[in-house]
C-alpha cells in the first residue's frame, strides 16, 4: 500500500483496488439485498401502524371531557343566538341589520328592480 500526500500536507494511505473473487461479490450482494429487503419489509409493516399507534395516544391526550364539550356546544349557541337577535333582529332595543336593510331598499333604492336589489345583498 502506497501513501500519497494530500492538498493539506497529510498522507493518506492509496486505496488500490482488491481483487475479489466471484463468490465473494456474489455473498456482498447477497448481504446487501437481504439487508435492503429486510429495510423495506420493516418499513412497510411499521410506518403506517406506528403513526396511527402515536396518533391515538396523542389524540387520547388531548381528548376533552364530556362536559367541557357539551359547555363548549351551548356557548356556541349562545352565541349565535345572541348575535341573531342583538345585530340582525334587535327590535326591542334598536332596529337591527335586517330592518335597515328594509328601510334602504324601501326609501333609497326606488327604482325598478327593487325587489332584485334586496335578494341581491341578501346573497352577499
Amino acid at each position: 500500500m502506497q501513501h500519497t500526500m494530500t492538498w493539506g500536507g497529510e498522507t493518506q494511505p492509496d486505496l488500490e483496488r482488491q481483487e475479489t473473487t466471484g463468490a465473494e461479490r456474489r455473498g456482498t450482494f447477497a448481504t446487501i439485498q437481504t439487508a435492503a429487503r429486510n429495510t423495506f419489509d420493516l418499513v412497510r409493516k411499521s410506518s403506517i401502524f406506528d403513526v396511527y399507534e402515536k396518533a391515538k395516544v396523542r389524540g387520547a391526550k388531548w381528548r376533552r371531557e364530556k362536559w367541557t364539550q357539551v359547555l363548549f356546544e351551548y356557548a356556541f349557541y349562545a352565541v349565535l343566538i345572541a348575535f341573531i337577535y342583538f345585530v340582525l333582529i334587535g327590535v326591542p332595543l334598536w332596529n337591527g341589520a335586517v330592518w335597515w336593510l328594509w328601510w334602504v331598499v324601501a326609501n333609497k333604492f326606488v327604482i325598478a328592480g327593487g325587489f332584485s336589489i334586496t335578494v341581491g345583498l341578501a346573497a352577499l
